[in-house]
């Protein structure tokens, strides 16, 4: 049996990752100077059609990809269908807090 205490979680590193598979979709994680929408600036954000997730350089890294993450569950499983942006924003937020300290090792 291995031992999981030895196990580095993506979220360990130092960068995040070039990619993540979510749901069996390989998707691009890219780092760009500046993000923002409507004028609004952003964190993270995912594009459903480019299978990609934006992470603005210099973010909680971590934390923004997990969120990201999130989102393209709820768009790739159809998941999402029904709910209101803000709704599924809720929804994301609380998964992304009650996660990320069950998937950072200690």
């Amino acid at each position: 049996m291995a031992n999981s205490s030895k196990h580095k979680s993506i979220f360990d590193r130092k960068r995040p990752p070039r990619v993540v598979t979510i749901l069996g979709h390989k998707i691009k994680v890219r780092i760009i100077p500046y993000l923002e929408d409507n004028g609004q600036e952003l964190y993270g954000a995912w594009n459903y059609d480019e299978k990609t997730i934006y992470l603005q350089k210099g973010c909680d890294w971590p934390s923004v990809l997990l969120h990201e993450c999130c989102h393209a569950v709820f768009s790739l499983s159809g998941c999402g269908e029904g709910l209101t942006m803000a709704r599924e924003e809720q929804i994301v937020i609380v998964l992304e807090h009650a996660l990320l300290p069950l998937i950072k090792s200690e």
